[in-house]
Formats: C-alpha cells, sequence, structure tokens
C-alpha cells in the first residue's frame, strides 16, 4: 500500500515534476537498500530483539546514522564544499563496490534531468573517491539540494523510506 506524507517545509508550487520523480526514485532506493543487513537495518533488528519494541527499533536504526552510514547532511557539505574529510562522505558501499544497484534509477535520472548536478557529482568521485561510486548517502544529499530541503533535515528521506522495510523485516522474523 502507498500513502502520501506532507513535508510541510518543501513549497509543492516550486516542484517540478522532474524533482517530484526524483524523490521517488530515491524513497523506491532506500527502501530496497534497507533490505540490506546494513547497519541501520540490523541496528534496528538488533534492537527489538533486544528491547521487544518497535520504537526502540526505529530510535536504534537512527542512532546508526553517521560519518561511517548514512552521512546524508555530509555527504551534502561536500557537494557544496568540497571533502575535508580522511574519508569522503558519500562514496563507498561495503556491499557493492562497484554501487549498488538500487541506486542505478536515480543516478541515470539525475544524468537525464539533472546534467549539471550530475558533472558535479562526476568532478567530486574524480577528485576525492576515484576508485568507489556515489553512494545513497550522496544521492540523497543531491535531492535535498535540489528539493532545497533546509539544512540539519536531510535523514528525514532516509527515516521515513527506510522505517516500513524496517517494520516488514522485523515483522516476518
Amino acid at each position: 500500500m502507498k500513502i502520501e506524507i506532507d513535508i510541510p517545509f518543501i513549497d509543492e508550487s516550486n516542484i517540478t515534476h522532474e524533482q517530484r520523480e526524483l524523490l521517488r526514485l530515491v524513497i523506491e532506493a532506500h527502501q530496497k537498500s534497507a533490505r540490506n543487513n546494513n547497519a541501520s537495518t540490523a541496528a534496528a533488528v538488533n534492537a527489538f530483539h533486544g528491547s521487544d519494541d518497535f520504537n526502540n527499533a526505529v530510535i536504534g536504526a537512527v542512532a546508526s546514522l553517521g560519518r561511517r552510514h548514512g552521512p546524508i547532511t555530509e555527504a551534502r557539505k561536500v557537494i557544496r564544499f568540497g571533502n575535508h574529510w580522511d574519508i569522503c562522505p558519500g562514496f563507498g558501499n561495503s556491499f557493492f563496490p562497484d554501487g549498488d544497484p538500487a541506486w542505478v534509477p536515480v543516478e541515470n535520472y539525475i544524468k537525464e534531468h539533472f546534467p549539471n548536478v550530475a558533472l558535479r557529482v562526476d568532478e567530486l568521485n574524480r577528485e576525492y573517491a576515484p576508485k568507489v561510486k556515489p553512494n545513497a548517502a550522496l544521492w540523497t544529499a543531491v535531492t535535498c539540494e535540489l528539493l532545497d530541503i533546509p539544512w540539519g533535515f536531510e535523514s528525514m528521506i532516509f527515516i521515513l523510506a527506510r522505517i516500513p522495510i524496517w517494520a516488514d523485516i522485523i515483522q516476518k522474523q
């Protein structure tokens, strides 16, 4: 089942069809990624099994976000200001060194509909992380830039997209 959720700080009158479709693709990709046994999914499952409480599962998953997993805000800073860390946030994926297939539709859509942004991502990739590919954090950060989501609220997309999948995984165990 699909539902619509209001995001009050995005002015719908200023959102193009392409931006709306990009957000849809990003949410879909996050849901596919959440099915991998990544840090946030593992944290959700472990917190649930330790507490028998789904609220704690969500808290555990969200608490796993940071520099190594889901560094969306840091990746957004890289897009705007370049990299200043030892590991470039927004690049690399331990499950998919050649890039997560869940994110290929997002990457392709950005290349087709937002070519200047795609060029910036390619530039960053060559300069800071030539041996790895952009990951979910970077593509989410790009989407936040394109939708003008306020700084500090980048993880909202990650969380809204993944909660139903974490619930599904936990419920099936």
